[in-house]
């Protein structure tokens, strides 16, 4: 097949899509939704259109930083959709130049919105079937979040041949955005699942405490999310001193937050500085063996569809304990292979910390269910080969 990706060419989880189709031989055409170099070796083509354009001087919005990102939100959601004739005109030229068998955007805002524009202004893109991947908080979040946003959303379901998403309530909730019935449906890991030959439960690596300067008799607690709209880090954090009350050698990794300012408040004004490292991004190559550290990882988003770490974890045998959504009951029964909570409150996700830290026989057993439920449900191989042969009924 002719493939064409409209996709960030910088995010990890569209790497590892769109690498299934390289390897398996397809013609891959990438057109990155932000400047980037080409992501994989054997593209057919890659392209730039700068849906989002880098900040002036180069300047970067961190995760953590409370006034810029706000800002860069209300850029996206109220300046951004003035655009869209624009970049569905560009899109529309590349399309006739590539002239592809698919075009996946994945994701809505603002990739499968600029598709859908094209193809409702009758560029040369609008006989090129077209699949929209939902991402976690595409419906919860970005299509409230102004009147635009909400139209261009409702403009995208409409225009769709294809609907992936990684669980069952945004299929259920692109109806109530106006899904039509004939929409070919998939429901697979947003990721495209989890390469088991990586990331499986064993001994961790004391490398890493070593080269983070970490405790040796720890009980480690990873938080991956980092800083982002969707994730309450206040409630982590408010959240370890009353942890260590019951576990003292409770040990707090939060990753993506070193160097932000923001953490480093919450940690002088809760005195936790003993108990809490803040780490850099990982590559990915290196998140398996920081899964098998932390035996309990915490995961506490408002908005959210099946996060990638929390099958990642899964896989490495760390527990998890997840904001109480819909899209993640899907995957975790509370109390079985997981603890679900209210993702504001620091008592309630310390309780659960609490019980997970101190009852071994609940982490073993989980970690056995969840190996069992990645590997049927999640396998990387597994998946994209069902991807594949989606995309040829699409085709």
């Amino acid at each position: 097949m002719k493939l064409a990706f409209l996709a960030d060419a910088r995010s990890p989880i569209a790497v590892n899509w769109v690498r299934w189709f390289v390897d398996h031989h397809h013609e891959v055409h990438w057109i990155s939704s932000r400047p980037a170099d080409p992501p994989l070796p054997g593209l057919a083509s890659f392209r730039v259109l700068s849906i989002f354009p880098e900040l002036p001087g180069g300047i970067k919005v961190a995760g953590g930083n409370r006034i810029l990102h706000p800002a860069a939100n209300a850029l996206r959601h109220w300046l951004m959709p003035l655009r869209m004739d624009a970049w569905a005109k560009e899109l529309g030229r590349m399309m006739e130049d590539i002239r592809p068998d698919l075009l996946h955007a994945m994701r809505i805002p603002q990739e499968g919105m600029v598709a859908a524009r094209m193809r409702k202004l009758g560029r040369a893109g609008r006989s090129i079937p077209l699949l929209v991947s939902v991402w976690g908080d595409d419906f919860t979040y970005h299509a409230r979040s102004s009147p635009m946003m909400a139209g261009l959303t409702r403009e995208t379901i409409a225009q769709l041949d294809g609907l992936h998403s990684d669980c069952y309530r945004d299929i259920k909730m692109a109806f109530q955005w106006g899904l039509r019935i004939d929409t070919k449906l998939l429901v697979e890991p947003g990721n495209g699942g989890i390469d088991l030959s990586a990331f499986f439960a064993g001994k961790s690596d004391d490398s890493l405490i070593l080269d983070n300067s970490l405790p040796k008799d720890a009980f480690f607690i990873l938080n991956p999310r980092g800083f982002r709209n969707v994730a309450r880090s206040d409630t982590f954090f408010k959240s370890v001193p009353l942890v260590r009350k019951a576990v003292p050698n409770a040990h707090f990794l939060a990753l993506k937050m070193a160097g932000s300012r923001e953490a480093e408040g919450w940690i002088r004004k809760l005195a936790i500085q003993s108990c809490v490292t803040l780490l850099p991004p990982f590559p990915r190559d290196k998140m398996p063996q920081l899964f098998r550290l932390a035996p309990v990882m915490i995961s506490l988003t408002v908005h959210d569809g099946i996060p990638n770490v929390l099958l990642e974890a899964m896989a490495c045998g760390s527990f998890p304990i997840c904001g109480d959504l819909e899209s993640i009951r899907e995957w975790i029964e509370d109390g079985k292979n997981g603890l679900l909570v209210a993702p504001g409150d620091p008592q309630a996700v310390a309780a659960a910390t609490i019980r997970a830290a101190t009852d071994p026989g609940l982490r073993k057993a989980a970690a056995a269910r969840n190996k069992k439920i990645i590997a049927q449900c999640a396998e990387w191989n597994s998946v994209m080969g069902g991807v594949e042969k989606f995309y040829h009924v699409l085709v």
